[in-house]
Formats: C-alpha cells, sequence, structure tokens
C-alpha cells in the first residue's frame, strides 16, 4: 500500500463538495461500461483496489475534532494572552500539513502552536432568470456556497492494486476534463482545468506516518467518509470519541418518495477504538441503487 495525490485544479467556481464517496460514485455511475470491472472489486473489502479521501486544499488538513484527555492547570493570564488566537482557532476549519499541528493536539494538548490560514472562499453568486413566455421580467435567485479556489485541491489515494488504479485514474481524468464535477455543469460550474497524479512530499509522509502511528494506539483520524460495518461499529468506544454525523440522502430501490438517508462519520471526526483488529485489513461497506453508487471504506 502506498498514498499519493491528485491535483485537481477548477477553472469555475464549483458547487458540489468534492467528498470521497461522490467523487468515486460519479466517475463509476457516469463511465460504468470503461470501469464496471473495476467496480466489481469494491464489492468486497479484500479486494478493493485503491481508497479516496475527501478533496482538500494543498497544504492544508481538516481540522481534528479532539478534546484532550489530560488536565492541563493554566494560570489566568496565560489564558487571556491566548485567548484571541484560541478563539480564532475554535472557528477555523482546516490545520496546515504538519506532523507538529497534529502532533500539539494529539501529544501534548496545546492548541497555542496551531496555524490555520484557510485559502477557501465560499460566496453567495446572485443570478436572474427570464421566463420563456409571459413577461420579460428580470427574476432574482441566490446560488449559495459557491467555491473558488486559488490554489489546487488535493484528493489523497490509498492504492492497494497499481494496476487497477492507473486503469482507473486514466478514465477519471477523461470524465472530469470533459464533463466537469458537481451540479450545474450545463452552466460552467464544476469545470476543471487539469487532473494530475502526483507523489507526497516529505512533509505530507511525516504526516501520514503519524496518522498510521495514530491508528496502532487505536485512534482513528478520518479523513473522507466512513460509515463502519456492524461488527466495527460495536469497537468504537463512543465515550472517548469526538466525532460529527454527516448525513446524505441517496437514492432507493422502487418508487419511493423519499431517499434513504447514509450517515457518516465525517472528516475531522477521531474515534477511539476499544480494541484495534487489524491494522493492515480494509474497513467498511458500500451501497448501490441502480446507478447510484456509495462507497464508504475507512481511508
Amino acid at each position: 500500500m502506498e498514498i499519493q495525490k491528485i491535483l485537481i485544479s477548477f477553472k469555475s467556481g464549483v458547487i458540489t463538495p468534492m467528498e470521497s464517496d461522490t467523487l468515486l460514485s460519479y466517475i463509476f455511475a457516469v463511465d460504468f461500461p470503461n470501469t464496471e470491472t473495476i467496480f466489481q472489486k469494491f464489492l468486497k473489502s479484500q479486494t478493493v483496489p485503491f481508497i479516496f479521501s475527501n478533496a482538500m486544499l494543498a497544504g492544508e488538513l481538516p481540522r481534528p475534532l479532539y478534546f484532550f484527555d489530560k488536565k492541563r492547570e493554566t494560570c489566568l493570564e496565560e489564558a487571556l494572552a491566548v485567548e484571541l488566537k484560541r478563539k480564532k482557532i475554535k472557528s477555523a476549519n482546516t490545520i496546515a500539513m504538519k506532523k507538529s499541528d497534529l502532533l500539539s493536539l494529539f501529544e501534548y494538548g496545546d492548541f497555542k502552536s496551531f496555524e490555520s490560514s484557510s485559502t477557501q472562499v465560499n460566496i453567495a453568486e446572485f443570478k436572474n432568470t427570464l421566463k420563456r413566455f409571459g413577461t420579460w421580467v428580470a427574476t432574482p435567485y441566490i446560488i449559495p456556497s459557491v467555491r473558488y479556489v486559488d490554489w489546487d485541491l488535493v484528493v489523497y489515494v490509498k492504492i492497494y492494486d497499481k494496476n487497477i488504479f492507473e486503469l482507473f485514474f486514466s478514465q477519471m481524468q477523461k470524465v472530469l476534463l470533459q464533463y466537469g464535477f458537481g451540479a450545474w455543469k450545463s452552466i460552467w460550474y464544476g469545470k476543471i482545468k487539469s487532473c494530475a497524479l502526483t507523489k507526497l512530499t516529505t512533509e505530507e509522509e511525516e504526516v501520514f506516518d503519524y496518522i498510521h502511528y495514530l491508528r496502532t494506539q487505536g485512534k482513528i483520524y478520518l479523513l473522507n467518509n466512513y460509515k463502519p460495518a456492524q461488527e466495527e461499529l460495536l469497537q468504537i468506544d463512543k465515550k472517548f470519541s469526538t466525532y460529527q454525523i454527516h448525513t446524505k440522502q441517496a437514492k432507493m430501490l422502487g418508487n419511493q418518495v423519499f431517499k434513504w438517508p447514509l450517515n457518516f462519520f465525517a472528516p475531522w471526526s477521531v474515534l477511539q477504538m476499544k480494541k484495534w483488529l487489524d491494522i493492515n485489513k480494509i474497513y467498511g461497506d458500500y451501497y448501490q441503487s441502480h446507478q447510484a453508487f456509495n462507497f464508504w471504506y475507512l481511508f
């Protein structure tokens, strides 16, 4: 197993968050005739050839939702001296891609050394619509949460079968460059300029080595949408875990009015296991309904 990264550069705003299960499912759904044999590999966890993380801004990680479990004595003067920085860190969604930042949190419980300066900007875009028939009166509306980035988005990939991944990645490039990604592609959102595979930097390697070390201690810091299988769920010590549930609505079989909710542990959650089973085993499962696929394997 090795970890590499996919750099994705947009040339327009993008509406849909690029999440691990959404990205993988999207490629399969759009190009299923050419990826069906690869899709079959995902139906059993022991044959999964690769796993995606959620997309992140280059050089950043989701800030771990973690509360240090050791009490630290702090005098009033020290607390006031870092209060403004503490509030800034509290409201931040990301931290720098540095092993030292993760060490500060997981080993020392020290928020003072964190650096966070997210480059992602969410804006509300104003539009006007005209009816095809009737009055020629423009009706204003707003597109919320349009994301514009000046740097690349990064998707990390754990590769267990290099040959299978290379076949998939060539199709992934074709789909993303030709069709784009996410909602409202017909009105020029989600247009992608480049999609390239590259090696990790030394700093990134240090970060992932440390995340792997945390797992040997039974602590899982999530970087993608993860839904444990039943036997895995029983191993999570919820008392010492800090997590957020991310609910998505999946398509259902038949003519159901309501969609079936999928409840994931969100990235930045930290799960404490009662006992770690096998550090080399792939955990998670998948969901399929017609041409809708949702994969929730643990990155």
